[in-house]
């Protein structure tokens, strides 16, 4: 990992490391455990895949490529750290960049989350508890985010990565997408809470499925 970042004004540098969260700034490198918003994904639409094929000749009745968007209002870097602090230094160094997608997942509001695993999947008060407890591996609860420790000085609520709500980005949009003011960064974890998030999807990433169970 690299360092903490810059620290907030008035406060000493062990008050700064038992912070959660630092506020992002919006120039420079992207942090595993940075938190960003406004990111729309662009994807091909299904439609429109014969007409992206090279075996097929271009024609004036060929249906036009259809560009279709998720939005992302939230958003967590779980790319490992080193690969993307190497990136960058390569991209403004001549060197050739080596990280062509960067990888993220979905951070939703507490709130917003519960309700929607209450509305979706039924999920009952007890489970939210352990969800809210960091006790399901599928999640990763986070706390409240001060106006302070956000870099557009509004705060965030308590929010929760969803992990198997991962998709990837490719670096270079992302990072022009950062540079127009597009999407914005707001924050990021701090260590050990950046550890401790990468470790658990990496966890759960790497759950080993049994047809049967077995043991004493």
């Amino acid at each position: 990992m690299g360092d903490l970042g810059p620290t907030v004004p008035g406060t000493s540098a062990a008050d700064e490391r038992r912070r959660i969260y630092t506020a992002s700034s919006q120039n420079g490198r992207l942090w595993q455990g940075e938190i960003l918003s406004d990111l729309p994904q662009a994807r091909l639409a299904l439609q429109s895949l014969p007409a992206t094929s090279s075996s097929e000749a271009p024609s004036e009745t060929a249906p036009a490529v259809k560009i279709e968007y998720d939005e992302h209002p939230l958003v967590i870097v779980l790319s490992q750290d080193c690969d993307v602090e190497q990136d960058y230094k390569k991209r403004n160094s001549a060197g050739r960049p080596f990280l062509w997608n960067v990888l993220l997942a979905d951070v939703f509001e507490a709130e917003v989350l519960h309700e929607k695993l209450h509305t979706e999947e039924n999920t009952n008060s007890s489970e939210w508890r352990k969800i809210k407890e960091n006790h399901t591996p599928r999640f990763q609860f986070l706390n409240v985010v001060s106006a302070d420790q956000d870099a557009l000085g509004t705060g965030l609520p308590a929010l929760a990565v969803d992990f198997r709500l991962c998709f990837s980005i490719r670096t270079d949009e992302l990072y022009e997408r950062l540079r127009l003011a597009l999407t914005k960064k707001r924050c990021r974890l701090q260590t050990p809470y950046v550890e401790h998030l990468a470790q658990r999807f990496h966890s759960y990433q790497s759950r080993v499925p049994l047809a049967k169970e077995h043991g004493a």
